[in-house]
């Protein structure tokens, strides 16, 4: 069976990104499979839960929990806890984060066979790890060997995702697209997931908004949506 998971930590997203994540997942996933959140408080998010502070220990929180400079972004580095050798699952792993909508069909996701697939940064040479595919146990050097001696110039966790996986593969480029770049007159053909990286996120849309009423779930034909 696949696990499904996700990870909410902080305060940058509410419940409601849990719960709209877990009812996309489960409308286009017909494979058996449980639903994970991984998260420092579970209050509202209606999954089951997993404690994620446990899973931080050996490490400093200042360090896992850097920003970016002054933006006020994280580095990502606080999701390296998916690594570790003695990760609480096991088996196969999708892994989302919280900034998705699930537009299509993840049966062909979770059958690739693959050590890990994520996705191919669409303005780096990088791993984006918003969407990624693995075995429970793989690269456990993503967690023990974190920090780098040179992490002021790292950047961010998918710099180190980078760094550490050489091996990996990226998704079919028409499944997993950028809002951003790909969509913002509508969900691009065969796209399976949208990524809303940056900036604006699906709650700064208009309630009669194609992207909100499509992330509470009250769009579910995706190819019907207009596109210029």
């Amino acid at each position: 069976m696949i696990t499904v998971i996700c990870s909410k930590w902080g305060a940058t997203f509410g419940s409601e990104y849990v719960n709209r994540l877990a009812d996309g997942v489960q409308r286009h996933l017909a494979i058996p499979h449980e639903f994970v959140c991984f998260t420092d408080d579970p209050s509202g998010v209606d999954v089951p839960c997993i404690p994620i502070d446990p899973l931080w220990e050996g490490k400093s929180r200042d360090l896992l929990f850097k920003m970016q400079g002054s933006s006020g972004i994280s580095c990502g580095y606080p999701n390296l806890y998916m690594f570790r050798k003695d990760f609480p699952l096991k088996g196969r792993i999708l892994y989302f984060d919280l900034d998705v909508i699930i537009t299509g069909n993840l049966g062909d996701l979770v059958t690739k066979s693959e050590s890990f697939l994520a996705i191919h940064d669409w303005w780096s040479n990088n791993w984006n790890g918003s969407v990624m595919l693995f075995t429970a146990g793989f690269c456990p050097t993503l967690w023990t060997d974190f920090p780098p001696p040179d992490l002021d110039r790292l950047g961010n966790g998918q710099n180190w995702l980078s760094i550490k996986v050489k091996h990996g593969k990226a998704w079919p480029d028409d499944w997993v697209k950028s809002y951003k770049i790909h969509g913002t007159q509508g969900v691009p053909p065969n796209c399976r997931v949208l990524i809303f990286h940056g900036h604006p996120k699906m709650e700064h849309f208009p309630s009669e908004h194609w992207v909100s009423r499509l992330w509470k779930g009250e769009l579910h034909d995706c190819g019907r949506l207009a596109r210029a």
